[in-house]
């Protein structure tokens, strides 16, 4: 059942998410903000739209924070789950 999957997928990611605010802080935290963009895609295919929404426009505003070119493929995909939201 894919419902099942995805719940898991969300409690994992937001394991992960919880480990790097709490290893680095929210700030300027790439690797966060790449994780709360995988975490936002998921909670959108499972109908989690609030969560989603929350979780995109943190990783959104980290990523323009730190305007690091290393990672312009997690922010491209930031802002296509930004986008489905619409």
């Amino acid at each position: 059942d894919y419902t099942d999957r995805y719940a898991k997928a969300i409690a994992l990611l937001q394991e992960v998410t919880n480990g790097l605010t709490k290893k680095a802080g929210e700030k300027e935290n790439l690797r966060l903000a790449e994780a709360l963009g995988a975490l936002a895609a998921v909670q959108l295919r499972a109908a989690a739209y609030k969560e989603a929404e929350a979780n995109v426009d943190k990783a959104l505003t980290i990523f323009k924070s730190k305007r690091s070119g290393r990672r312009l493929l997690a922010y491209a995909r930031a802002l296509q789950t930004k986008a489905r939201l619409y």
